[in-house]
């Protein structure tokens, strides 16, 4: 659900138009147009989690049926699976590739 106010509103009563919202966005109407939206915080951290889902997801289909490489870690490597926990840096740095 979406609420609509305009920019005379937003002005008069910006923290009471969010607590209306509470976690759904606001379009800020200027002549009867969305000119911007507005989010909580919470909101906007919620839409980037899932964009960032939605961005792994796309990397895991492109990478899907493609070569794999075996690696063997050694005991004491912090991924290795003797170690107890697992960190998983990122791909391009030199302690993947050895």
């Amino acid at each position: 659900m979406r609420l609509d106010r305009n920019l005379t509103d937003l002005r008069r009563n910006p923290s009471g138009i969010l607590e209306d919202a509470g976690d759904s966005p606001v379009a800020v109407l200027n002549h009867n147009k969305p000119a911007a939206y507005l989010l909580s915080a919470r909101a906007y951290e919620a839409l980037l989690d899932k964009l960032e889902d939605f961005e792994l997801t796309k990397i895991v289909k492109e990478r899907q049926g493609s070569e794999t490489v075996k690696v063997t870690l050694p005991d004491g490597h912090p991924n290795s699976p003797t170690c107890g926990h697992l960190k998983f840096p990122h791909p391009e740095r030199s302690e993947m590739t050895g």
